[in-house]
């Protein structure tokens, strides 16, 4: 879908989940340059900014969360600015972007602020979508926050797998995030040239501001949850330790005592019958008391329990 908004001789022009179709029109309509448009179709892993004499190229990816996976997800938006046009293109819905445009549709206010010239509209456009992250790190703060509080009231064990899905998402993050930086700062060079006598300045500045914001609290995100599968992992190991141990004490007083009762069992008499003795069950059942009582000490003893 192509939407189009002009004002103050800008036109901006957006393309949402392009067709073949769309991507002719696009590329007949706005003379693009060859460089560009061989390589506009394709999808493309890493951003890139390239200038082809009168027109600059910039891909970039933004997080994207999929509710229905619970994962994060890099979206690609590819800005192309021309003499007389910004073009941006994206294969996947980027919420924020929609927003902002039906905002233009409707409210002039922001088309004078943001369509003074070209630079600023597409550092605005960039800006939104870069904070837009900051939502998705809070939703992944309050998961933290949850699987924390979980692991330490004793169910590790169901967290092994949300914890999984916390270090996803974080990774996906990063791995969106952390090559944006060197590209903007190669933007806000690039646009000093391209966009001459634009007042970029503090925009540019914001613009790396937001970034290096949305990369710090990442790293914040991925040591808490790495400090919090260390420690659920320690939890998880001693009470299998504690486990063990119970079973090995149990075993340690049950062998013997089986050894016992069946050296009993045995002829080992002769013609004396020892159960016909009244006492029998009294001498047995001390000798049992006895020796466990023994095999306790014994482990207290040694701080085995």
């Amino acid at each position: 879908m192509i939407t189009k908004i002009e004002f103050n001789n800008i036109t901006w022009v957006d393309v949402s989940e392009p067709t073949e179709t769309d991507f002719a029109v696009i590329k007949e309509d706005y003379k693009l340059q060859p460089l560009i448009a061989s390589e506009f179709l394709l999808t493309l892993k890493r951003p890139k900014i390239e200038k082809h004499k009168s027109q600059l190229w910039l891909v970039l990816h933004f997080p994207r969360y999929d509710g229905s996976k619970r994962t994060t997800e890099p979206a690609e938006l590819d800005f192309i600015v021309t003499d007389h046009t910004l073009i941006t293109v994206h294969s996947k819905s980027l919420l924020p972007l929609e927003v902002f445009i039906k905002d233009c549709q409707v409210q002039n206010k922001i088309k004078e602020e943001t369509f003074k010239n070209f630079g600023v509209l597409q550092f605005h456009l960039i800006d939104i979508l870069i904070n837009a992250s900051l939502p998705m790190l809070d939703h992944i703060h309050d998961d933290i926050d949850i699987a924390e509080e979980k692991v330490f009231c004793g169910q590790g064990k169901e967290m092994l797998q949300e914890i999984a899905i916390i270090k996803r998402n974080i990774i996906n993050f990063r791995r969106t995030i952390k090559p944006q930086k060197g590209i903007l700062e190669a933007l806000v060079k690039t646009s000093e040239q391209f966009f001459s006598g634009a007042k970029l300045e503090i925009l540019a500045n914001d613009l790396i501001s937001s970034n290096i914001r949305v990369w710090n609290i990442l790293e914040n995100h991925k040591e808490r949850i790495e400090a919090i599968e260390r420690t659920n992992g320690s939890l998880l190991t001693y009470r299998t330790n504690e486990i063990i141990k119970t079973l090995t004490f149990i075993s340690g007083i049950a062998f013997p005592l089986t050894v016992f009762i069946g050296f009993f069992a045995m002829d080992v008499f002769g013609a004396y019958d020892f159960t016909q003795n009244p006492l029998s069950p009294v001498i047995i059942g001390g000798i049992i008391i006895a020796f466990i009582c023994s095999m306790i000490l014994y482990f207290r003893s040694k701080k085995w329990f």
